[in-house]
């Protein structure tokens, strides 16, 4: 079937998004239903959904690299927060009366720590998820 080996063409030639993806995925499996009598287009249209499954596969695994880098960097932000949300006599200073920050400045550092965290997060999420092209 020519549109079979049209299909393969412009998905092995092409870098693609994962909307695109998406929509030759659902092409692909639509086309196996009407030819699931005839094994040999079947089989060029199992190999063509296997490999835009990897594709999608490699970008879930893209994501969890991502994931795992943000939690490197935003973990010691949330040790950093409890520590200072401990309020008792002397954390390990004799002279401190309140904990290690007074009240206000340590809620304003708080407070703009957690927008900055949120801020960076979601900017990165969003550069990685619009600028996410396959190859």
């Amino acid at each position: 079937m020519d549109r079979i080996e049209e299909i393969r063409r412009e998905v092995t030639n092409n870098s693609l998004s994962i909307d695109e993806i998406n929509a030759y995925l659902e092409l692909v499996i639509r086309l196996k239903f009407e030819n699931i009598d005839n094994d040999k287009d079947y089989n060029k249209l199992s190999h063509i959904q296997e490999y835009l499954e990897h594709k999608v596969d490699s970008n879930n695994h893209v994501n969890l690299n991502l994931i795992s880098l943000l939690n490197l960097f935003f973990l010691p932000l949330g040790v950093i927060v409890g520590y200072f949300g401990m309020n008792f006599n002397s954390m390990g200073v004799n002279t401190l009366n309140k904990g290690v920050l007074k009240e206000q400045n340590g809620f304003r550092l708080v407070m703009i720590l957690s927008v900055l965290s949120f801020i960076i997060s979601y900017l990165i999420n969003n550069y990685h998820h619009t600028r996410r092209r396959y190859y």
